[in-house]
């Protein structure tokens, strides 16, 4: 892949939407040094508990305020925004 695009230096293969998404926030936050992401409400963006803070999965849950099961911890470094 890096031969195809010369400017890239590096390629992470990951198995998954999820692992993809993991990544690029580790990377985010080993970059900047903050603890903080920026997701949207009622989104699916990854099976990690903190992209499932107020994920909604439809009609049913779409404008709950937490997700269950997902930890105090990584919900208080996971801010949200309306679409």
């Amino acid at each position: 892949m890096t031969e195809l695009v010369p400017t890239m230096d590096m390629v992470r293969m990951v198995n998954s939407g999820t692992e993809a998404t993991m990544s690029a926030i580790r990377l985010a936050r080993g970059f900047t040094g903050r603890d903080k992401i920026i997701k949207f409400e009622g989104c699916y963006h990854g099976h990690a508990d903190c992209l499932l803070v107020k994920a909604g999965s439809g009609a049913l849950t779409l404008g709950q305020p937490n997700s269950p099961g997902v930890p105090a911890d990584f919900a208080k470094h996971t801010l949200t925004l309306y679409l």
